[in-house]
C-alpha cells in the first residue's frame, strides 16, 4: 500500500485521442465531442491522419483527458508516509503505520502554503534521519519484508515535498494526500 502527496486536480480543458504509435489523432474541448468521435471510430476503425503504423486500427484508440497543468506528486509506502506525516505534525507519534486505523489521517488536504510551511518547519527542526534496517515479519502463510531506507531519507523526501507544495501554491491548488 502507499500514500501519494499531490496537488489537487486542475480543471479538465480537453480530450485527446492517440494511436498506439503516439500520433495525436484528434482533440476536443468537450466530452461530448470526444465521445462522438469515439463512437464513429469504433464502428469503422481506420488509419488516422499522420499514423504510419498499419496495425493501429486493430487496437482501440487511447483517450487522454488533459488539464491546464499537472504535477504527478510523490508516492511513498505506508511506513515512510506515516513517518513523513509525523514530522509534518499531521499524525501523532506512536500511531501504527502498518495498519489503516481511523485515527491515522491517511487522507487529507491543506492549503499549499500551510503544507509548505509545515515542510519548512520540519526541514528546520528535524535531525538527519538515521539509516533504517529492513527486517522480515513472519505472518500466517506469508512472510512480509519491511524494507529499510538509507540515512537522510526524511530530509530528501521533505525537499521533494517542498517542490510539490511550491508547485501547488504557484498553481493555486491545495495539497492532498491519500
Amino acid at each position: 500500500m502507499s500514500v501519494t502527496f499531490f496537488p489537487s486536480q486542475s480543471p479538465v480543458v480537453g480530450y485527446r485521442f492517440e494511436c498506439h504509435c503516439g500520433v495525436v489523432a484528434a482533440e476536443f474541448e468537450t466530452y461530448e465531442g470526444a465521445h462522438g468521435f469515439l463512437s464513429i471510430y469504433k464502428d469503422d476503425p481506420y488509419q488516422l491522419d499522420g499514423c504510419t503504423d498499419e496495425l493501429c486500427p486493430m487496437y482501440p484508440q487511447i483517450m487522454n483527458v488533459y488539464a491546464d497543468a499537472h504535477h504527478e506528486g510523490l508516492n511513498l509506502n505506508n511506513e515512510n508516509a506515516a513517518d513523513i506525516l509525523r514530522v509534518l505534525g499531521l499524525i501523532e507519534p506512536g500511531q501504527d503505520p502498518a495498519l489503516f486505523k481511523p485515527e491515522v489521517q491517511w487522507v487529507g488536504e491543506l492549503a499549499a502554503s500551510d503544507f509548505l510551511g509545515r515542510v519548512m518547519v520540519a526541514q528546520a527542526i528535524s535531525p538527519e534521519s538515521a539509516e533504517k534496517i529492513g527486517h522480515e515479519k513472519p505472518g500466517r502463510g506469508a512472510t512480509m519484508f519491511e524494507g529499510g531506507r538509507e540515512a537522510g531519507y526524511i530530509q530528501r523526501t521533505l525537499s521533494q515535498l517542498a517542490d510539490v507544495a511550491d508547485w501547488a501554491a504557484k498553481h493555486e491548488r491545495t495539497m492532498c494526500w491519500g
